[in-house]
């Protein structure tokens, strides 16, 4: 159980492939709930599976607080379409 100072609840992680004794079970936890990620299903988060890069750049954006981007995009492989693209500018 994780206390979450937010709101002052307790917290049970609700992936049945992250086990309490996890090292990084609290971690998830966090990350959810601050909104970094939401897993990879309802059930799962799949902690062994590798992150692309999207992926590792859209925590880092909304870990930061998702801001804005301030400068023009200078990647011609990352469109305005693609779920990652604030967090790549």
């Amino acid at each position: 159980m994780h206390y979450n100072f937010k709101n002052g609840t307790f917290n049970e992680l609700v992936f049945t492939d992250v086990k309490k004794s996890d090292y990084f079970a609290d971690a998830v936890l966090w990350a959810v709930e601050n909104n970094i990620t939401a897993g990879t299903s309802k059930t799962t988060f799949s902690p062994s599976t590798t992150c692309s890069k999207a992926q590792i750049l859209t925590f880092l954006w909304r870990a930061n607080g998702s801001p804005d981007p301030t400068a023009a995009n200078p990647f011609t492989d990352i469109k305005p379409a693609d779920y990652f693209y604030k967090s790549a500018l």
